[in-house]
């Protein structure tokens, strides 16, 4: 294969891919934020749930951060105003140090048992991810704090995820 073509087909294989990866919904993580903390979205067009926590789990503990994860919804008010606060300077200290992988409830139903994570729970939900990428019991949802704003969601968010 000559130079040029190379090339496209490395451009073509990272638009592919960045096309599948999705940022949190706020859309643009700050310097900060994308200092502080990473967000990722996975959809079922990338394969299977296990081996893409698996993945994630790997990826998190390689960068030093905890591996979490983020059930949620586009219909989902509360998801919403939490991905709106994401650059947040609060909601950054609380996130710090951690890697999320955000799941669609409607995107991956029917599978998110499968990996041992609830369809049934209250969202926006958090679950802390082990070495393996297998969901704990240890979890948070936004039952933990009052109304959707950052001075209400970082500091329990921040507890979680420093605890766990």
């Amino acid at each position: 294969m000559n130079c040029p073509r190379a090339i496209a087909a490395t451009a073509i294989g990272l638009a592919l891919f960045l096309s599948l990866v999705d940022v949190p919904a706020a859309q643009d993580l700050s310097p900060q934020a994308l200092r502080a903390y990473s967000f990722v979205d996975v959809h079922p067009a990338q394969g299977d749930l296990a081996a893409l926590l698996t993945t994630h789990a790997l990826s998190a503990a390689k960068a030093g951060r905890k591996p979490f994860a983020y059930l949620k919804a586009k219909w989902c008010g509360p998801c919403l105003k939490l991905a709106e606060s994401l650059n947040d300077p609060a909601m950054i200290d609380a996130f710090r140090g951690t890697a999320i992988v955000g799941m669609d409830l409607d995107e991956w139903a029917g599978r998110l048992v499968k990996v041992g994570l609830p369809e049934d729970q209250a969202i926006p939900a958090f679950y802390r991810l082990d070495e393996n990428g297998r969901p704990t019991t240890a979890r948070i949802d936004g039952g933990a704090w009052g109304a959707d704003i950052p001075k209400n969601m970082a500091p329990p968010l921040k507890a979680y995820f420093h605890k766990n």
